[in-house]
């Protein structure tokens, strides 16, 4: 009996209802929608009839953009998240700009275009290549690739140079730490020329901690630590693109018995914390390795 009554009252408040939302709105008067305004890419850039040693600045005039990213490839990689980018061009060459932009409602788009700047080409590096697409360096020898602890290692066209970098990805696990090494092909390499040179190495990373950077012997290990607050050897944690210049030195006075002669890791990156947490950010992009004597 109680459902029965419930159902007429249901039905009675129905009822009540249908002359509100039939009188509510005259003839005259209509419903006001908004309409929904959709994101629009657009960039502007000052001249681009420059030469080498002068500057462009872009701009993003998109809309409504939730993340946006240009990227200047050319010689050398240049990426950056501002709105307004100045980018000076060193040399000569034929570069490409894009911007790609993620609007607020998830939808996204890209624009490149090509220009050439006048002037010298970049010089070709001289030297011993270890991971590297520069013409100068000659052979590379392709390292093997040695995940150790919480990374994966992978190839990505995010480069310095050249057409791919190495990804060093963390897995996003709770752990002792992470690690991963480039080894010679060959399983030990002879380095010894470039015992007063200097290791080169472009990094590029948002992590926040420190890091270990070692070049390693079956007699010894020299080790870099690489510190974000006082940016060893330059090394910002901004996700821009860093060159380290490292004397060799610094890593034969780490550890004398160090043994150029007989290089069995070219590189061993590891977390200088003891723990590693999931929720941390340990990914580091490496590319443009190679020892000079200048």
């Amino acid at each position: 009996m109680k459902s029965y009554k419930y159902i007429l009252l249901g039905v009675f408040s129905i009822l009540l209802a249908i002359p509100f939302f039939t009188t509510s709105c005259t003839e005259d008067e209509k419903w006001e929608t908004t309409l929904y305004e959709k994101g629009v890419m657009d960039l502007t850039y000052t001249d681009l009839n420059i030469v080498g040693g002068e500057s462009i600045t872009f701009t993003d005039l998109s809309t409504r953009v939730y993340e946006r990213t240009w990227t200047i490839k050319g010689s050398e990689t240049t990426i950056s998240t501002d709105s307004v980018l100045t980018v000076t061009f060193k040399h000569g060459g034929t570069y490409t700009a894009t911007l790609d932009v993620i609007f607020i409602d998830n939808q996204s788009s890209s624009y490149s275009f090509d220009f050439d700047v006048e002037g010298d080409l970049e010089p070709p590096v001289v030297g011993y290549g270890i991971y590297s697409e520069n013409s100068g360096l000659g052979e590379i020898l392709s390292p093997v690739l040695e995940p150790n602890n919480g990374y994966t290692i992978s190839t990505t066209d995010q480069s310095f140079e050249g057409d791919k970098a190495l990804l060093f990805e963390f897995s996003g696990v709770d752990t002792w730490g992470v690690m991963a090494s480039i080894k010679p092909s060959g399983g030990t390499a002879d380095i010894s020329d470039y015992a007063n040179g200097y290791y080169n190495i472009s990094i590029r990373t948002l992590c926040d901690k420190k890091m270990l950077l070692r070049l390693q012997s079956a007699s010894g290990k020299g080790i870099i630590t690489l510190d974000p607050v006082a940016q060893t050897y330059g090394l910002t944690r901004d996700g821009n693109w860093c060159t380290l210049k490292i004397p060799m030195t610094d890593f034969t006075n780490y550890d004398p018995n160090l043994d150029l002669t007989k290089i069995s890791d070219y590189l061993v990156l590891r977390s200088g914390e003891a723990s590693v947490l999931a929720s941390e950010d340990w990914d580091f992009y490496i590319d443009h390795i190679y020892l000079s004597l200048e």
